[in-house]
């Protein structure tokens, strides 16, 4: 496989990208999905052990930045994982199954490499690649009934283009990634378990970017060879997605968080192709054939491309190798750390006795040119059925089902307008044909939307949908006359909606309250339209049944300029701000919306 486009000297991230790291993945009381990636070949050794206080005699990871260092010298009692990557195939990605934890105990860790050079043992360079800058920590579940919290992110979009100039790509909003990991760090003494990624982790089609835009990169290097065949191969999209994950995963915060707290991760369109399974394709000369959004280059050369061979049917193959691409590495990058396996991309996973999780596929599966079904697949809607009906799933007393498109956001009205020319021109069509309002959608998501109340009416189970994809934090309570569903949106951490369209959408969207087209009553509680994140507080203890909804966004405050130096007033506000006559972002919620579930 080549290797040409990952080392490009022109590569343009205006961030350092992810080398060497780790997530830590799927964690219960007792195991751990530790997710490594060692940039290299070679003979490697996870090491890992309950975490002691730093510079006790105990603290075995002092001295890791000797080089060479000698792994003989670690006391008996540490553990040792040892694992071999010997190409590649997975972009040095690895997955190692950590068994026989101590429950409510935080780990240390760190991946010793050997030197596989045939030189003088005097002169290996045998050392620490991860841990040897800062500890690395994650904390094992507790095997009791505990009050807990999670964090809900989603749409990661740090970057901008300046004055329309491809070559200036810079940083913007990334800030936000070190405010989550303050607040992480300020719960993680007070039941913060785990985090949710819920969805577009990364943008294949972010910035308008020739080469970090992989549509618009296709676009440009799409035709056929001296020989006939079709290129770009798959093997070479496989290395611009690789590229992607490594260049949006590059920022620190991100690093500081993945390889802190077990993650767990779901797709959306962005790390396959903005609107994913949301284009109608028909056929060639028809009215309502999108093909020509996903290739406009191809609507602009049409002749001169179709001379050299390229004809239709290539683009559907190019578009298909592109997903498998995607598919290739979302596997590598995310998938492979969540519970479950590499054959289907819904999972679910208890959390305690009383709470169970599952995550919805509605991207890889979604298919508008389905005659049905076409965001989960009749399989994958049965699978959640059987899943909510198994005696384990009846009797839990919370069930929080991860949707990474939201099912309550705009108006039907608003969603229909998905097949009028003015949303063409400005491009809104796949966005409104992904809701779950728009017609098309409307038996399937009837049927969905069934299915939770039926689990809510029959096991008396509290449900709450949890979202991202939409730009908005948002937060609704959705009722039958019996029970009550609540859903949560938190997006995008950083990457805003366009005031035009957070306008649109709240006025014209989603009313504060009304009637779904089903007949359900629903509230809105909640919309925020800048950056954010959310924690999610759930307490099942003794007699209470509590969840609590904690939004984070963007606070920006400026101390006042005119004070005089030295002033007590100046010193205090030094004192609680930790900064003066600059901006800074808090990190603290500015929403606290407890969930009621009586029926209204």
């Amino acid at each position: 496989m080549s290797r040409e486009y990952i080392y490009k000297s022109e590569r343009s991230w205006p961030n350092k990208r992810f080398k060497i790291g780790a997530i830590v993945g799927h964690t219960t009381a007792t195991t751990c999905r530790l997710w490594i990636r060692t940039a290299s070949t070679g003979s490697y050794t996870l090491i890992y052990y309950p975490k002691v206080e730093a510079g006790s005699a105990e603290d075995h990871f002092n001295g890791f930045k000797a080089v060479p260092y000698d792994i003989s010298t670690l006391p008996g009692d540490v553990a040792k994982t040892v694992f071999e990557v010997t190409d590649f195939s997975k972009d040095t990605t690895n997955v190692l199954e950590l068994t026989d934890l101590t429950p409510d105990t935080e780990y240390s860790y760190a991946v010793y490499r050997e030197d596989g050079r045939d030189i003088d043992e005097s002169e290996k360079e045998d050392r620490i690649i991860l841990g040897h800058d800062r500890t690395h920590s994650f904390k094992s579940m507790p095997a009791t009934e505990e009050p807990y919290s999670f964090a809900l992110f989603s749409c990661n979009m740090p970057y901008k283009v300046d004055n329309n100039d491809e070559r200036d790509l810079r940083l913007s909003n990334e800030k936000m990634w070190g405010s989550l990991d303050d607040t992480l760090k300020r719960h993680k003494d007070k039941g913060l378990r785990f985090i949710i990624g819920g969805g577009d982790q990364v943008y294949s089609d972010g910035v308008d970017h020739k080469e970090i835009n992989l549509p618009k990169n296709l676009n440009t290097r799409m035709k056929k060879d001296e020989n006939g065949e079709l290129t770009p191969t798959k093997d070479e999209m496989v290395l611009w997605y690789r590229d992607i994950y490594r260049g949006y995963w590059g920022i620190r915060g991100i690093n500081r968080i993945f390889s802190s707290y077990p993650s767990y991760m779901i797709w959306d369109d962005h790390e396959i192709w903005d609107g994913w399974g949301s284009y109608l394709l028909t056929s060639e000369g028809d009215e309502d054939d999108e093909l020509h959004r996903l290739f406009p280059e191809y609507e602009k050369q049409k002749d001169e491309l179709k001379a050299r061979g390229l004809k239709r049917e290539d683009l559907l193959k190019l578009k298909d190798r592109m997903f498998d691409a995607a598919k290739q590495v979302y596997n590598e990058y995310q998938h492979s750390h969540n519970p479950g396996d590499s054959t289907r991309y819904d999972y679910d996973f208890d959390h305690g006795e009383k709470s169970a999780f599952y995550f919805l596929d509605g991207r890889g599966e979604r298919d508008v040119n389905r005659d049905k079904n076409r965001i989960l697949g009749a399989a994958q809607l049965e699978r959640l059925k059987n899943w909510l009906k198994s005696p384990e799933v009846k009797s839990k007393k919370v069930i929080f089902i991860v949707s990474a498109v939201p099912v309550l956001h705009v108006s039907p009205t608003i969603a229909g307008l998905s097949e009028l020319s003015v949303t063409e021109r400005i491009g809104l069509q796949d966005d409104l044909r992904d809701s779950w309002e728009n017609s098309k959608h409307k038996e399937e998501r009837k049927e969905f939307m069934e299915t939770l109340f039926k689990a809510a009416d029959d096991n008396d189970q509290r449900v709450v949908i949890l979202s991202g994809d939409v730009h908005i934090a948002a937060a609704f309570k959705i009722s039958n006359g019996t029970s009550v569903i609540h859903q949560l949106t938190s997006s995008a951490i950083t990457y805003n909606i366009p005031l035009w369209e957070s306008y649109l959408f709240s006025v014209f969207g989603v009313p504060d309250d009304g009637e779904t087209e089903e007949g359900y009553s629903f509230k809105r509680l909640a919309l925020y339209g800048d950056s954010n994140y959310s924690l999610v507080k759930v307490d099942f203890t003794d007699d209470k049944e509590e969840i609590e909804f904690q939004l984070y966004g963007t606070q920006s405050v400026l101390a006042p300029r005119d004070l005089p130096e030295g002033s007590a007033a100046k010193g205090l506000v030094k004192k609680l701000t930790g900064y003066f006559s600059e901006e800074k972002s808090l990190n603290h919620s500015i929403a606290k919306i407890p969930l009621t579930f009586a029926p209204f």
